[in-house]
């Protein structure tokens, strides 16, 4: 039709009239929709990936989870778009083979769900580093994933068309990241400006560990504020450690040179050491010191520990604290330990 539409405009012929009812929608097949699953089961996943060597290979690994994966060549970057169920899957797959440059999933239930009911709940937009990380959220109830974080900040435009995308008046939005929360001021900004204006919240959390805390806290059938609050809430009752190593000397009161292992806890430098692990272990001791009444640490693991580490750090701590721990692979960058206490 697009074709003989072009060549009739060509030979000068008119321009037919409209009916009416082309593309309107019938008011009940969203509930149609809905009602029997389909294809609003998953989440429509795009990646922009780079230096990706086995374009066939990845397109064979992501194939088995949608026939329908398209992939096309953009330069050095290769843009994917599927539907999938597991989009950490997709993650840990487009991650294996190349760098992943942009990664954004949308729950298309959710979404059309949203886009059918007259009200709703707030949707949440997680900003997240790390497949497992993805795998969480989106277990948690994240209707929007969009990839970014330490060293990889997502543009204002990522974040206004992630919280676009999940439809209603209401959006929240977990930066994860202390550098993000501007730009996702500014897409909130940008979205009470819009055709269709949406209340974005933003959580002013430094870390995906407390971004669990927070979204783990969502109830339904309460007002936005009154959600937005109590994600607050959680943030205040959990302590958070990160173990990394350290890009440059710091002096201070802990000195730490440029490469060694060294420990922060809520944001303050709280250790240093020669070996990673053992830093990890002491950060542990000094958490469960702080916080009287604690029974649970969850420790995300980095996507450079093995399994064999991980079980031997998450036993050290069982011993050293006298407290359970509860292993979740993260697979985040950067840090090979985030631990968090409640």
């Amino acid at each position: 039709f697009m074709l003989r539409g072009m060549a009739g405009a060509l030979a000068g012929e008119p321009i037919p009239d409209v009916p009416a009812e082309l593309g309107a929608i019938d008011p009940g097949w969203l509930a149609r929709r809905l009602d029997d699953g389909g294809e609003f089961d998953g989440f429509c996943t795009e990646l922009v990936v780079a230096n990706v060597q086995d374009i066939d290979g990845l397109r064979e690994v992501l194939s088995g989870d949608d026939e329908t994966v398209m992939l096309a060549p953009d330069g050095e970057d290769l843009r994917i778009h599927l539907h999938t169920t597991e989009p950490a899957d997709a993650y840990a797959a487009a991650d294996e083979a190349g760098r992943i440059r942009v990664f954004r999933a949308v729950d298309m239930r959710m979404q059309a769900a949203r886009t059918h009911e007259s009200e709703s709940d707030a949707a949440v937009v997680a900003v997240v580093q790390g497949s497992g990380f993805v795998r969480v959220f989106t277990e948690l109830g994240a209707a929007a994933i969009v990839s970014g974080g330490a060293a990889d900040n997502p543009s204002v435009e990522m974040l206004f068309s992630a919280a676009e995308s999940v439809k209603g008046e209401d959006v929240i939005i977990l930066p994860n990241n202390h550098n993000v929360t501007p730009a996702a001021e500014r897409a909130g900004e940008l979205a009470a400006e819009a055709d269709e204006p949406q209340r974005v919240h933003v959580i002013h959390n430094d870390s995906q560990a407390e971004g669990v805390a927070a979204l783990a806290a969502v109830i339904g059938g309460v007002p936005a504020e009154d959600v937005v609050a109590e994600m607050q809430d959680a943030l205040q009752a959990v302590r958070i450690g990160r173990v990394t190593h350290a890009a440059r000397t710091l002096e201070g009161d802990i000195p730490i040179t440029e490469g060694q292992p060294f420990a922060m806890l809520d944001g303050e430098i709280a250790g240093a050491g020669e070996s990673i692990d053992e830093v990890a272990l002491s950060l542990a001791s000094k958490m469960a010191d702080s916080l009287s009444g604690a029974s649970l640490f969850t420790a995300y693991v980095g996507e450079d520990v093995s399994d064999e580490r991980a079980d031997a750090l998450a036993e050290a701590i069982e011993e050293s604290t006298g407290l359970e721990v509860d292993l979740i692979e993260g697979g985040q960058p950067h840090y090979p330990w985030l631990l968090a206490l409640e």
